[in-house]
């Protein structure tokens, strides 16, 4: 009898001198969305190193811009979401709790965009992540948002780009997307808003309108520019979501224990080996 002889395959093992990593999660509880009995599971979300636990805005501008995000979904026609700059992913998460649209989350640093990964496949939620950096034309080597777009056969009618982004800079690299969809835009005005009131004009004559006008002069203010006529219906969603966001963190679900609300708000440590970590993330 000849003998085979082959390499036994050694099982990896965790090597007792790795000290645990601590990964931060924060769980979120959801309002419904207006005119809905139905209310979310919570998210149970990621914190990528170095960031803030993400929670529901409570007041101010923060909430009016998630809400124009929110009432923008409600009033688009059928398609799919862009996010650009979409940071840990919290809005796309949104967008695929309360439609079923295909939702799309572009994110340059590396820490976000796996957090973003990591809360769609925790809670389940079909939204693709990539971790890329869309450029305006001429600008490094990165894709314009025209060129992603005919790459990925993407057809978005809600684009949003989020306080990170250079929005005029991108749309300028969008402007086949802008005459061909006409998607919803959807914005975070903050340092770069001053260069986009330079385009405008152009994104007017294609048929928009800025519907959140007061709101652009404001730093990390959001504002919308809509290809339709839709003031009054914006403004009518832009207000019902606001109240549900505003309320949301005051509402218990009838079935949960005493201690729910406290434990909605906590950050959850949970201590993991670097080695587990890379093979269940």
């Amino acid at each position: 009898m000849i003998r085979v002889l082959g390499r036994r395959r050694r099982r990896h093992r965790t090597s007792p001198s790795v000290e645990p990593r601590s990964r931060r999660t924060v769980t979120v509880q959801l309002p419904e969305a207006p005119g809905s009995e139905h209310r979310p599971a919570p998210l149970v979300l990621p914190v990528a190193p170095g960031a803030q636990p993400w929670k529901l805005p409570a007041a101010g501008a923060a909430v009016r811009e998630l809400a124009a995000f929110l009432a923008v979904l409600d009033l688009a026609p059928a398609g799919a979401v862009l996010d650009v700059a979409a940071r840990s992913g919290e809005h796309s998460l949104l967008a695929a709790v309360y439609g079923t649209r295909l939702v799309r989350a572009v994110e340059p640093d590396p820490d976000r965009a796996h957090a973003a990964r990591q809360a769609a496949a925790t809670n389940a939620l079909p939204v693709v992540v990539e971790e890329r950096q869309l450029v305006a034309p001429g600008q490094g080597n990165g894709e314009t948002l025209d060129a992603y777009v005919s790459r990925t056969a993407l057809q978005p009618v809600v684009l949003r780009l989020g306080s990170g982004a250079d929005a005029a800079g991108l749309l300028a690299g969008g402007a086949e997307l802008l005459h061909r969809l006409r998607p919803w835009l959807v914005l975070a005005s903050d340092r770069t808003a001053g260069g986009l009131l330079d385009r405008v004009h152009d994104l007017v004559a294609l048929g928009y309108r800025l519907i959140t006008e007061a709101d652009v002069p404001g730093l990390g203010r959001g504002y919308v520019l809509a290809p339709e006529a839709a003031e009054s219906a914006f403004a009518r969603r832009l207000h019902a979501w606001s109240a549900a966001l505003l309320t949301a963190r005051d509402v218990t679900p009838p079935d949960a224990p005493p201690d729910a609300v406290a434990a909605a708000t906590a950050v959850v440590d949970v201590s993991v080996h670097d080695d587990a970590a890379r093979t269940t993330t």
